[in-house]
């Protein structure tokens, strides 16, 4: 097992197992439920990754990656709502989760077309890397918009927010969110053929 499959499979076991805790910990409250719904499309992503990453056919490989981007649509749109329900500003922005959660579908769909993923080739030590295909580009550039926003929207509450507790609590977040972002964004320079492994 390759260093990327084992960190994938670390990664949906951490991710389902964080989910399953904050849910069953308040299982009616919306800000458990979002942040389980962001766990869950992480775990699904990851052990799609997995997959993709133990394949040994040039059609499963590309089966299991158009499966995995399928649900990586749908990481920083579940994060934002999150944030937006954290925040207490869901209500404010509830059209705009919905119409990013039409755009995730509508991008999830598109995965399964070439004018997301042309197939995979050899590229690095991977031999089943992916090609992108002509709207893969502006739909990055979309999904990273979603990643910067919830980053705005949490600092701005920074400044705004009155108690100890709740500044180290958005600050925990956006440590988190910069992590998570900048080690998923190290997949996608390869697709583009930049020599830079994940």
């Amino acid at each position: 097992m390759t260093y990327w499959a084992f960190s994938a499979l670390f990664n949906a076991i951490a991710s389902g197992l964080l989910g399953v805790i904050v849910f069953i910990r308040n299982t009616s409250s919306q800000l458990h439920i979002s942040y389980a719904r962001f766990c869950l499309t992480l775990f699904l992503w990851s052990i799609s990754y997995f997959i993709w990453q133990i394949s040994n056919s040039e059609g499963m490989a590309l089966f299991w990656l158009k499966i995995l981007m399928a649900f990586a649509v749908f990481i920083p749109i579940c994060y934002l709502d999150y944030v937006y329900i954290f925040l207490g500003e869901f209500k404010k922005y509830r059209l705009r989760i919905f119409l990013s959660y039409i755009f995730g579908g509508l991008s999830a769909y598109l995965c399964f077309t070439e004018y997301f993923v042309i197939g995979v080739e050899q590229k690095l030590v991977f031999k089943y890397w992916p090609t992108s295909g002509v709207l893969f580009l502006p739909f990055l550039i979309i999904w990273f918009c979603f990643i910067f926003l919830s980053i705005f929207s949490l600092i701005r509450k920074l400044s705004q927010v009155k108690t100890e507790i709740q500044r180290n609590q958005i600050k925990y977040l956006l440590m988190a969110t910069f992590i998570g972002s900048l080690g998923g964004a190290t997949n996608y320079p390869l697709w583009f053929n930049i020599p830079i492994l994940p």
